[in-house]
């Protein structure tokens, strides 16, 4: 018996795990379909489609009959759809990604419909372990999850058929036993607290580099922190029921959990450093404790298609969310969206209540293990220190190579657009292939993500820091998690942020990067302006107040363009190429004596967006009041992006 069950246990938690691992591949590929039909109009009418077929699929569960559902056959079948789409879950073509994320999603909701009645496990201790061995793979991967690579398609293929023959195991048995009836049922508010703690989880809990960026901790004491709140709650006292220490009551025991997890977010969202890392440890605990002990079967009588209902209302909430947090980062791009902007910390406060209201309805034991469970509590709480452990040594830094002081040194700019290129697949390693055989020593970087489900939940500026063996200086502009940094191969003795005002376009900023070569300080300024020209005008004396005055480097996408006729005219007498010099952002630098590297060093300006044909140039490196001379300048042909790259080469005196 104890065999079956563990046996089920590993099913379940492996279609959870490939369930977590599809969202983020899910909502990237929702959210290139969507910006294409927004920004580029382009294939607009899969918007709709993609979002349509998306809640026909979470309502699933509600509309097919459910004794069906309940059979063996049903529970295999479901399994072995999720075992073979997740095949092709990889960051490629994004339409196969959606198609084949979608597919997923929509299985495992099925496959949640049938199990959670037959109660061979525990579904809530499921998900929650899915949720931590999905944590460990993206921390192996350095945010980046390594199963999500085209060099794991081997080992997922091998992983996938494993599993189908364990399915096909338990089929036998389940056939055997028959299809029970309902024994154990979701009930409305605990599909609620279902879907709003999958949003909670994988927009920001179990994402450590996201609690890491909320908290501005490093990284490497933020992994095992988040592994530890996550995981005592499941092994220690995960789903225990009985009247609280000191006969305490359940409405004072959820309301403590309520408080905590509010409290603990809005900590983490206002303040920075061990505090914040504390609220959001908090926040989580009281969480997961919530979610374990809430998701029980709380409708004793309820019909057996309640299940199905409340499967699906909580897909649809998780979806919902979803969408309400994105449109926070992209208010700019719709007039209707501006609605959304600023409110993330609402999206996730309003999540918090829904998630851990059920927890109200059920007995919550916060004690420790009886007498008889001792021994077994020393062996679980060694495996959660153990997993821990690797945790922690999976998140540790590559040894950094500090170069001596170069007779030239390079920088460079590169806008990354979220890891995406111009057909919006998802290449950020051929990204860190462009830096590297760009030989730049410096790079400012803009449209970057730290954990967004729409690009994969990967921290792009530590990913390519770790990458290239450089540091980083991360920025960020909206709601966290997403920003401008700047790489440098040198020890950065310094940095310090700013955001640059604005009205209507994205939030921008600037940021130092205050770098030590040789003996020597050098200033860098990587920034990124809005779009519009009036932004660029309030943008630009807010920028060159926050660099002041002395020698400097500013470089990044500034979104030049020849605006203004007369400039332009004079562009065309002055300069031999057509560029942005036509441009009052271009000349108002020259004004407070900065020098163009490319005009400087007699090298042909050269175009730099988009990638494949470009026709513009809005990445630039700007120096003033080094003594340095210019030996090389020039954008790289890789269309790795949707820009190109561009590197300049100084000469140190």
């Amino acid at each position: 018996m104890n065999r079956s069950r563990h046996v089920c246990a590993v099913e379940i938690t492996a279609i959870l795990l490939f369930f977590l691992q599809s969202v983020r591949g899910l909502f990237s590929g929702m959210f290139a379909v969507m910006y294409r039909a927004i920004i580029s109009h382009e294939a607009v009418f899969l918007a709709p489609v993609a979002v349509g077929v998306l809640l026909l699929f979470c309502v699933l569960p509600a509309i097919f009959p459910p004794k069906r559902l309940r059979s063996p056959l049903a529970l295999l079948v479901t399994a072995a759809v999720v075992y073979a789409s997740r095949i092709f879950v990889m960051p490629s073509e994004h339409l196969v990604t959606l198609f084949s994320c979608l597919i997923v999603f929509a299985a495992t909701g099925m496959y949640i419909r049938a199990v959670a009645p037959r109660g061979e496990f525990s579904f809530p201790h499921a998900l929650v372990t899915a949720i931590v061995v999905d944590m460990l793979f993206r921390v192996a991967g350095n945010t980046y999850d390594v199963t999500l690579r085209q060099s794991w398609l081997p080992c997922q293929i091998v992983i996938s058929a494993g599993l189908l023959i364990l399915s096909l195991a338990l089929f036998r048995k389940r056939r055997s036993a028959g299809s029970p009836e309902a024994s154990q049922s979701f009930g409305f508010p605990t599909g609620l607290a279902f879907g709003t703690f999958l949003f909670l989880e994988t927009s920001l809990f179990a994402m450590p580099n996201a609690v890491a960026r909320w908290s501005v901790v490093d990284y490497v004491y933020v992994v095992p922190m988040m592994l530890l709140c996550t995981l005592f709650p499941l092994l220690r006292w995960a789903g225990q029921t009985g009247q609280l220490p000191g006969g305490g009551d359940v409405s004072r025991a959820a309301f403590l959990i309520m408080a905590s997890a509010i409290g603990g977010l809005v900590l983490g969202h206002v303040t920075r450093g061990g505090i914040a890392l504390t609220g959001l440890v908090v926040a989580q605990g009281a969480i997961v404790i919530a979610f374990l002990s809430g998701s029980r079967r709380l409708d004793v009588g309820g019909r057996s298609g309640l299940t199905g209902r409340s499967v699906g209302l909580g897909l649809l909430v998780f979806v919902g969310l979803n969408f309400a947090y994105s449109f926070t980062f992209t208010y700019a791009y719709l007039g209707p969206l501006r609605f959304f902007r600023g409110l993330g910390l609402a999206v996730f406060l309003l999540a918090v209540v829904m998630a851990t209201w059920p927890a109200r309805r059920r007995q919550i034991n916060l004690g420790g293990a009886s007498l008889r469970q001792g021994r077994r509590s020393v062996a679980v709480t060694g495996v959660a220190f153990g997993i821990t452990l690797l945790g922690t040594v999976l998140s540790l830094p590559p040894r950094m190579s500090l170069p001596t002081r170069p007779g030239v040194i390079r920088v460079g700019t590169y806008n990354i657009h979220y890891g995406y290129d111009g057909d919006w697949r998802y290449r950020l390693s051929d990204m860190a292939e462009t830096i590297k055989e760009s030989g730049a020593d410096i790079v400012f970087l803009q449209e970057v993500d730290a954990c967004r489900v729409t690009s994969y939940g990967v921290d792009n500026a530590m990913w390519l820091a770790r990458k290239l063996k450089m540091n980083v200086v991360y920025q960020p502009t909206m709601e966290h998690l997403t920003g401008i940094a700047t790489l440098s191969r040198f020890p950065i003795v310094r940095s310090e942020g700013r955001l640059l005002p604005r009205r209507r376009d994205e939030q921008t900023a600037i940021v130092l990067a205050q770098v030590r070569i040789g003996d020597d300080l050098l200033n860098t300024y990587g920034t990124w302006f809005g779009l519009s020209s009036s932004e660029r005008r309030r943008q630009l004396p807010a920028a060159l107040e926050f660099v002041g005055g002395g020698a400097a480097v500013l470089g990044g996408d500034m979104n030049l363009t020849m605006n203004d006729p007369l400039l332009a005219i004079l562009s065309f007498l002055f300069a031999t190429e057509k560029s942005w010099e036509g441009s009052r952002v271009y000349w108002q630098l020259i004004h407070r004596g900065f020098r163009d590297p490319f005009i400087e060093g007699d090298f042909p300006p050269a175009d730099t967006e988009p990638a494949k044909k470009p026709d513009k140039r809005p990445d630039c490196v700007w120096i003033r009041g080094l003594e340095a001379n210019v030996v090389d300048a020039r954008v790289l042909p890789s269309t790795a992006s949707d820009h190109r790259m561009v590197v300049v080469a100084l000469a140190l005196e």
